[in-house]
């Protein structure tokens, strides 16, 4: 048999008298201090709540209990019931470079080190390699400075890691009753039987569409129960809503970075979501940076997979077709371009139309609007629509007003109405607009009323240029975003235009004014040239309706319903 002591021994002398060198004598010392008590705890502490988010907090009172727990019995309790004498003490030749103490076994500053090496590792997972490499050089370094024998240092790893291991299960024990007491509301308004649906938007337009979406499958079966993560319209549809979409609508690089916080709490509680409500089905809108990750997840828990509103696969990140194909059980897309794309990469779609059909009044009597706004029948009426959020609002509104004065000097008696989306308030925007002197009309909503009063409208892009667009009312469209987001988004973007009425007809059908064109005197310009020029403003409206003609009939969010509703009905692939 091997005689343990005898060799822990040969591997101390090994590496306390074998393995010296100069830089060595520096370093350990300086090394084996960190891993005491107050140098080890305090830094990650610090770290821990300045960079590690929400999660950072449950991480250092785990760390510092596990630590502490580690430290009090490994140094004040076994040790003493062990013995074991520390080598400095009755060896002959040993290098000793720190105060050598009397007991041993196990290693408390490798017991400390490793106790933070698995509650760090379990915490940020990225993580684990540095720390266990840093928790192998913290061991070495004991025997090193001729304080521990090898064997200590294994005590002492596997003791902290024990005691580590302990106090995560704890945790991971108190978290999950939070959990399920913080999934009351969604468990008590789940009725026994019914059929729970995961929905998932992150804007004011994916609000939209889930909300006619939730209604139609509720007209098709009515025991359905709805959670999830979207606006006040979907929440007065009937779904129980987690995140609300002003919290989580995002444009450009820096704002996802200053939100990144916010969207992975986000994504953890749609997944605690899944596993507490075990859903039927996940339908995803749109929103595709964050939904292509959550249905890989949703996939890998056998969940049925639904996107209605395919990510712009054609404009760029063409790669998402791949991942898609792999975790998604059916594309429901709005325009029919779509389709071959997914159907060469091997994707379940089917076209159902754009559901804004079924949201923007088909006909309307114009005059009769005009009136319910306060607006005569001869006045020339501009709309201003600078986004729902608020960074576009900040980034364009002080710009069209400067276009809406130029304008109110060129043209008598001009009207401006703004309407305010539902995730922005009154109050926030007349912030940039008291001191304003024009003749402006604030609306809460009322944005299709103010599309169809309008002559024209000066609108920021997006999804509300092709709602003006089925409204048939000419438009100018503008747009801002941070200069590192514009310089990448050109480079990764392969279309020549940027908005969707555009991109639609393959032609330049409105003005795009972006970036440095995005200014109060290019914006009045534009705008100025329409109203003056009849011929093009008709010329814009019949090339609108064309583009309308594209998107299918109304029915679109009923026909999605319906293929929703097959899918539930097929096995798993």
């Amino acid at each position: 048999m091997i005689d343990i002591e005898w060799l822990d021994i040969k591997l101390f002398y090994l590496i306390n008298n074998g393995m010296q060198n100069r830089l060595f004598d520096i370093l350990m010392p300086w090394l084996t201090e960190i891993s005491n008590w107050w140098p080890l705890i305090v830094p990650t502490v610090i770290g821990l709540l300045i960079w590690g988010g929400k999660k950072g907090r449950v991480a250092v009172i785990v760390i510092v209990v596990a630590v502490g727990l580690s430290d009090y019995t490994s140094g004040g309790i076994l040790k003493y019931m062990i013995g074991r004498i520390k080598p400095c003490n009755y060896l002959e030749g040993v290098n000793l470079l720190v105060y050598c103490g009397k007991y041993s076994f196990p290693s408390s500053h490798a017991a400390n080190m490793f106790a933070v090496a698995v509650t760090g590792s379990y915490y940020y997972r990225k993580a684990r390699i540095p720390l266990f490499i840093l928790a192998a050089v913290i061991g070495y370094s004991r025997v090193y400075v001729g304080v521990h024998f090898p064997f200590d240092v294994l005590g002492g790893f596997i003791w902290g890691g024990m005691v580590a291991t302990a106090v995560i299960w704890v945790e991971k024990r108190i978290s999950d009753k939070k959990k399920k007491a913080g999934m009351n509301d969604f468990t008590q308004n789940s009725k026994p039987g019914t059929k729970n649906f995961l929905i998932v938007a992150g804007e004011a337009s994916g609000d939209l569409h889930g909300a006619n979406l939730v209604r139609e499958l509720l007209a098709l079966d009515p025991n359905i129960s709805f959670f999830g993560m979207g606006g006040d319209m979907m929440k007065v549809a009937g779904v129980n809503i987690s995140h609300h979409v002003r919290e989580m609508a995002i444009v450009g690089i820096f704002e996802v970075i200053n939100k990144l916080p916010l969207i992975r709490k986000a994504m953890r509680d749609m997944e605690e979501l899944m596993d507490v409500m075990n859903p039927e089905v996940v339908v995803l809108i749109d929103y595709p940076g964050f939904n292509l990750r959550l249905a890989r997840k949703a996939k890998a828990r056998g969940i049925k997979v639904v996107y209605y509103i395919s990510p712009q696969v054609w404009a760029w990140h063409k790669s998402r077709v791949k991942t898609i194909a792999k975790v998604v059980d059916k594309m429901m897309v709005a325009f029919p371009f779509e389709v071959p794309i997914y159907e060469k990469a091997g994707v379940d779609v089917e076209f159902v139309g754009h559901p804004l059909m079924d949201s923007v009044p088909a006909g309307f009597d114009r005059g009769e609007i005009r009136r319910s706004l306060s607006f005569g029948g001869a006045d020339t009426v501009i709309g201003l629509l600078p986004g729902s959020r608020k960074r576009e609002v900040e980034s364009l509104l002080p710009e069209m007003l400067k276009a809406a004065r130029v304008i109110s000097k060129k043209v008598e008696g001009a009207k401006f109405a703004i309407p305010v989306a539902n995730t922005l308030d009154v109050e926030y925007i007349k912030g940039f607009t008291d001191s304003v002197d024009i003749d402006l009309h604030i609306f809460k909503g009322n944005t299709y009323d103010v599309m169809a009063a309008a002559d024209l409208i000066l609108i920021a892009s997006g999804t509300a240029t092709l709602e003006a667009a089925i409204v048939g009312t000419p438009m100018v469209m503008t747009y801002r975003m941070a200069p590192l987001t514009y310089f990448v988004g050109r480079r990764l973007v392969n279309l020549e235009f940027g908005s969707l009425p555009n991109i639609i007809a393959g032609k330049g059908i409105i003005p795009e004014l972006v970036q440095g064109d995005a200014t109060g005197e290019r914006m009045a310009e534009e705008c100025l040239n329409i109203l003056g020029d009849k011929k093009r403003s008709e010329e814009m409206k019949r090339d609108l309706r064309k583009v309308r003609e594209t998107l299918g009939g109304p029915g679109a969010s009923k026909r999605a319903a319906e293929i929703v509703s097959k899918v539930l009905k097929c096995p798993l692939p």
